[in-house]
């Protein structure tokens, strides 16, 4: 329900106002308890939502913990990991590339929803992402290849903003 009003609100002074402008929602709560700490979590996740998520306008905490989860890690840290997986800072380079990942991920490793997603035939996708196993060892139809892509192409994304 709260997304659904998220982007109605959006869709509203989008239409009205010329601009671009972010959204977060939360959960309800009573105004005079926690209420600092609530805007402090909104801004945290526009902050996060902008960070990761670039081309969307609505961020929604309870789809950001992964996100919120990485960015504690030191910034040293995030560094060392991404260095590990050098090979593949030319994949990421590659926006097709990123986008088939991130929508892929986002459709929950789903081929044929990513295909229809991506407006592309499910062979051409599974192209792809053997283009992608074959540069960097990693099939991301595997679970185990599916966490260490996702969370390595988070980590560049934060290292490299």
């Amino acid at each position: 329900l709260l997304t659904a009003f998220a982007l109605g609100l959006h869709e509203l002074v989008a239409s009205e106002w010329v601009g671009s402008f972010h959204i977060s929602v939360g959960l309800p709560l009573h105004p005079l308890q926690g209420l600092t700490q609530m805007v402090s979590h909104l801004r945290e996740t526009i902050h996060l939502g902008q960070l990761f998520h670039v081309t969307e306008h609505i961020h929604l905490p309870w789809e950001l913990r992964l996100e919120s989860l990485l960015y504690r890690i030191p910034e040293e840290e995030r560094l060392r990991f991404v260095e590990s997986a050098h090979r593949y800072s030319q994949l990421f380079d590659d926006d097709e590339t990123v986008a088939t990942l991130e929508t892929f991920f986002k459709m929950d490793c789903n081929v044929s929803e990513t295909a229809k997603q991506l407006y592309i035939h499910r062979n051409t996708l599974l192209y792809r992402l053997d283009r992608i196993k074959q540069d960097t060892q990693l099939d991301v139809i595997r679970f185990e290849d599916a966490v260490l892509m996702r969370l390595t192409l988070l980590l560049y994304k934060v290292t490299k903003s």
